[in-house]
């Protein structure tokens, strides 16, 4: 209560939201519904400067505190109990600079703030596909997105960082600071600004192609196939985004793919579109030239708002026959109601974020070409999350069993529990784990931001 009262006292201009007050309840809901923690307070800045006088004030009364901003971490760690949350959505302004190449942007901005105002002035950078994912949280974790392939995860898209330091001191990140947050996230401080790279075209390739999903044994079969033969016939560019999905429709359970080509140059996509579709029997093919805006806006109707979430991620080095299988017969398991799904995505040889080269020091750790699979338990009717948890569990638990040697041991954080997370030697390897480490204690030696995503402190 002392941490409360001299936040009221000292901050009268800052926004606290107190969970008997009548905005508490939308304020602090995430994007799942299954965690039912509740914040001490939340912290609404307006200002960095307002960030800083909040954190100045949790490292006087040594208080930790976390932070939020899409609110869409899969297990939602972005709110704990009894601890104060400080919502930085407010913070969502955008900064292009020309000459550079590049924009400064809030560290509360989501995709569709950014999308929009890149697409205004003629540029994109790489993003996710959920429109209201906030953009510094997923880029700091990996930054997985269609665009990866040809330009690189998020992380190595993040060129510089403004944070909030344990103290409450604003501070632009050094090089050991950039390398830390890219992988370690929000665990040295509050990043209320970053600085990304941009790319200088608005227009893209992208849509739905979706397939006659009668015989999934023999669909599945043909469409790998192909994939594989287009690979091996080094036919697959750089250029080129394939996502497949399993999921429920109101034609019922349906494979497709979400197809993304990233260059400007739509008529050579438009060959590999034709590729695609001819893999098997398509019945729907909605790639088309889009803005980032429209193809974000696209994918948004596919995905509940909120749900009950029981989701689980794996990496595997290669997809094997033996992954093949379990990922068909998982497929033909999954609970038919809205919310499940099952898709996957590639990092391949060709993005910059598997050679030293192009690349951008990081303690993240998966650097090496793999897959993951996204095992999506969501559900919007409480009256089956029992069902469709013990089908994403059992999913992952066979997958384990079955293709071991081709997991890697670096899981994807925003969709991993924390205690499957694994040490932090597994995480990052061992010389990235012994470097976050050391910085953590170095510039957070009190734990300020001890909730941050992955915890430092994992074993």
């Amino acid at each position: 209560m002392a941490f409360l009262n001299h936040l009221k006292e000292t901050l009268p201009d800052v926004e606290l939201i107190l969970p008997s007050d009548k905005t508490f309840a939308d304020l602090a809901k995430l994007y799942t519904l299954s965690d039912t923690s509740t914040p001490l307070a939340i912290a609404a800045p307006r200002s960095i400067d307002q960030v800083s006088h909040l954190i100045k004030a949790a490292h006087t009364h040594n208080a930790p505190v976390s932070v939020r901003s899409g609110g869409n971490d899969i297990s939602g760690r972005a709110i704990v109990n009894n601890v104060l949350t400080i919502d930085i959505r407010a913070l969502n302004h955008i900064t292009i600079d020309r000459e550079a190449g590049t924009a400064t942007i809030g560290g509360g901005t989501n995709f569709e703030t950014l999308a929009a105002e890149l697409d205004r002035n003629g540029y994109m950078t790489p993003c996710g596909t959920i429109q209201w994912i906030g953009y510094v949280g997923w880029a700091i974790l990996g930054g997985y997105g269609p665009m990866a392939d040809k330009f690189g995860l998020g992380i190595d898209n993040l060129l510089g960082a403004k944070l909030v330091n344990a103290e409450g001191e604003v501070v632009v990140a050094d090089e050991e600071l950039m390398k830390g947050i890219r992988g370690a996230g929000g665990n040295f401080g509050v990043i209320v600004e970053a600085t990304i790279k941009l790319y200088p075209f608005n227009r893209v390739l992208a849509g739905s192609i979706l397939f006659d999903s009668t015989n999934l044994d023999e669909l599945m079969t043909k469409y790998l196939s192909g994939i594989d033969a287009l690979h091996e016939a080094s036919d697959y560019p750089a250029e080129l985004s394939v996502q497949p999905m399993w999921v429920n429709s109101p034609m019922g359970q349906i494979f497709g793919a979400v197809f993304f080509w990233a260059d400007s140059d739509h008529e050579r996509g438009r060959i590999y579109v034709e590729k695609i579709a001819s893999l098997a029997n398509a019945v729907m093919n909605t790639v088309s030239v889009v803005s980032i805006p429209e193809f974000l806006a696209s994918v948004a109707p596919l995905v509940p708002r909120h749900a009950y979430t029981t989701c689980r991620s794996l990496s595997f080095t290669k997809m094997t026959s033996a992954i093949r299988k379990v990922i068909i017969e998982s497929c033909k398991r999954m609970p038919t109601m809205q919310g499940p799904a099952l898709t996957w995505h590639e990092l391949p040889a060709c993005s910059p974020s598997v050679h030293k080269s192009s690349s951008l020091p990081a303690v993240f750790g998966a650097r090496r070409p793999h897959f993951v699979l996204e095992v999506l338990g969501n559900v919007v009717d409480p009256e089956h999350v029992r069902e469709v948890a013990e089908w994403a569990e059992s999913v992952k638990v066979e997958l384990e069993s079955q293709a071991a040697e081709d997991i890697l041991d670096c899981k994807w954080v925003p969709l991993t529990p924390t205690k499957g997370l694994g040490s932090l030697d597994k995480l990052f390897g061992e010389e990235n784990a012994a470097f976050a480490k050391k910085l953590k204690t170095d510039r957070d030696p009190n734990g300020v931001f001890r909730y941050a995503l992955p915890p430092l402190t994992i074993e």
